[in-house]
């Protein structure tokens, strides 16, 4: 069939109502015929992948002539497998396969409503202008963020381009550390937003021998499995005579514990072994194919199948079938899933406290970070910014700011977006917003050289900046800084190197995309719309930091230009992780954060995020 056919019927398979023929998913759990396809579970993925590659075996013989016979391949399984499944590896398949790369993956909105439909549950301890949900108790003063509907896009997206069996038997480049960052990171913002609204931040999830005590209850169409408050943990029968629970649970994770402590990992030949880095620790974490023990699904192992069977257990914990926490398009929903996630990062920042502080002397670029400041776009004329911020501030400014512009206050909203309601009105669901806005920068370069300059932008709650795991990402960029330049620019909100590409909040028309460009691997990254914490009425305190490092120590090869996605969150296309520094640089290691805000190529400023 001709290309523009070919892309109707992928669509089509991709909104294709689940199905499934019994026997097609191995029993799992203590309700297996209610199970669904799931990638934490081994024989799952394997399928899936098997799936795809024989599509990209296809595609490899045929080129673009085959794209028929897989549709009708993968047409055909929806009728022998798991509808879910097929689907999956047809993602994979799209996103991974270079004549794939020619279909569309639809947004999760289109293909998937019911599964980002908000939850409805009341509850007395929802601040006053929130939209109460799934949460239960205070837990669901945070339900705008959990259930937004990018952000669960984001995590299923992130696991169709890294799935823990790899393609091919192969991992890319630094799966494992991005992981453990775009993890962290999660961790990171949610616990920001927590602290917008006066929680407590994020409590691990690692003891196993104590009921899970926050519920939740998705309200999703399908017969998705709710958790009371207080659950305990099951037992998951994984053959005859074998149970796999909380004790055999806890024993992995003493295991693992003591490794990230001792810096040693146990190999199958029965020796330890130093762990050769954060890959190698977080690879057998998660249990992908780079696990020490080599399987992404052996939970009997002696490292087990730790943070996937985790989220199975916890997905069996609630009523009968499965909870949101087996699917990674619906996992983030769950308050749950940030405690398990916490717990998963204490480990590994259990090996990371064990590292030295980096040497920040030998990244230094030598070029003096004057300032950084935050812009909201209404605040600067139409015309061309790059001159306004060039005349405003360089020249016989340079040593000062116009009357009446702000550098330290930005604005964040909530808004609705609707959702598809077959039959009925569109449900009306809150998101968080922010303003558009520019950072501004100043630095100087007093050598008799040009220096490129990667200039790392963090953002942190004033409260936590003594916490190196607070500290949030937001932007991450390389320019040249030439002799004696006194370099003055406005760096875009939408050009942020942690946010899906093209950069767009709900409701916005999608612009064409950029000549050359993927658009299955560009909506892979952080939504535009919550790049901003929400901060508080009265106006909430965060301190920026932006550190200026020396791209000839940073620079990976990089052959082809990538033309969009998250850089941060999710890599480039085809290339390395495009950063030598480990991910996090400098806050994955301890640090001195009053000596950092001290050094020549670091600036800081404290700004006030408010919640209109």
């Amino acid at each position: 069939m001709p290309l523009p056919q070919a892309k109707e019927k992928a669509v089509e398979l991709l909104k294709r109502k689940r199905q499934s023929t019994p026997g097609a998913l191995e029993p799992m759990g203590p309700a297996p015929q209610a199970r669904r396809f799931s990638v934490f579970i081994g024989s799952d993925l394997e399928k899936a992948i098997a799936l795809a590659e024989r599509w990209m075996g296809m595609t490899a013989a045929q080129g673009t002539d085959a794209l028929d016979a897989v549709l009708a391949d993968a047409d055909a399984a929806m009728n022998t497998t798991d509808s879910d499944l097929v689907k999956h590896a047809l993602m994979m398949f799209i996103t991974h396969d270079p004549v794939g790369r020619q279909l569309p993956i639809p947004p999760l909105l289109e293909r998937e409503p019911d599964l980002v439909r908000p939850s409805s549950r009341s509850a007395t301890a929802t601040p006053a202008g929130l939209e109460a949900m799934g949460g239960t108790g205070k837990e669901a003063a945070v339900d705008y963020f959990r259930e937004d509907t990018w952000i669960n896009e984001h995590h299923g997206k992130w696991h169709v381009v890294y799935p823990a069996g790899g393609i091919q038997k192969k991992l890319r480049n630094r799966q494992g550390e991005l992981f453990w960052y775009m993890h962290q990171q999660m961790l990171a913002r949610y616990d920001a937003e927590r602290r917008s609204l006066g929680l407590a931040p994020v409590v691990s999830l690692d003891t196993f021998n104590q009921p899970i005590g926050e519920g939740y209850d998705p309200e999703i169409p399908g017969g998705w499995a709710a958790r009371p408050d207080d659950s305990q943990w099951p037992l998951l029968p994984l053959g005859p005579g074998q149970n796999y629970g909380p004790t055999q649970h806890a024993s992995r994770r003493d295991r693992l514990r003591a490794a990230a402590t001792s810096g040693e990992l146990q190999h199958p030949d029965g020796k330890k072994h130093p762990i050769a880095g954060v890959e190698q620790l977080s690879d057998t974490l998660e249990a992908n194919i780079g696990s020490v023990e080599g399987s992404q699904w052996n939970p009997t192992s002696f490292y087990g199948s730790y943070h996937n069977i985790g989220h199975v257990l916890i997905a069996n914990a609630g009523d009968p079938g499965d909870g949101v926490m087996t699917s990674t398009t619906t996992a983030v929903r769950d308050p749950v899933f940030y405690r398990w996630h916490r717990g998963i990062d204490d480990i590994i920042d259990a090996w990371w406290i064990k590292r030295p502080s980096h040497d920040l002397a030998a990244s230094d670029p030598k070029v003096l970070a004057k300032e950084i400041g935050a812009i909201a776009l209404t605040a600067v004329p139409a015309g061309d910014p790059q001159a306004w911020a060039g005349s405003e501030f360089g020249g016989a400014n340079w040593e000062k700011a116009p009357a009446g512009v702000s550098l330290d206050r930005l604005t964040t909203t909530m808004g609705t977006h609707d959702i598809p309601n077959p039959g009925g009105a569109p449900i009306k669901k809150p998101h968080l917003d922010h303003e558009d806005f520019y950072w501004l920068i100043r630095c100087e370069n007093a050598s008799a050289h040009d220096v490129d300059v990667t200039f790392r932008i963090f953002l942190v709650p004033e409260g936590s900046a003594g916490d190196r795991r607070a500290w949030i990402e937001m932007d991450k960029f390389v320019d040249k800084v030439k002799a004696g330049e006194r370099w003055i620019r406005l760096r875009s909100s939408r050009d942020s190197s942690v946010v899906r590409k093209p950069a767009r909040r709900p409701g916005d028309a999608a612009p064409p995309p950029e000549v050359g460009a993927d658009p299955n691997y560009c909506d892979c990254g952080w939504p535009y719309h919550l790049l901003l914490p929400r901060g508080t009425a009265a106006g909430m305190t965060f301190r920026v930091l932006l550190l200026l490092t020396d791209w000839a120590s940073d620079q990976v090869r990089d052959e082809k230009k990538h033309k969009c996605g998250s850089l941060s969150f999710c890599g480039a296309r085809d290339i390395d992780y495009p950063d030598k520094q480990e991910m996090g640089y400098p806050f994955n290691r301890p640090i001195d954060v009053a000596a950092l805000s001290q050094r020549q190529n670091v600036a800081v400023r404290t700004i006030t995020i408010a919640h209109k």
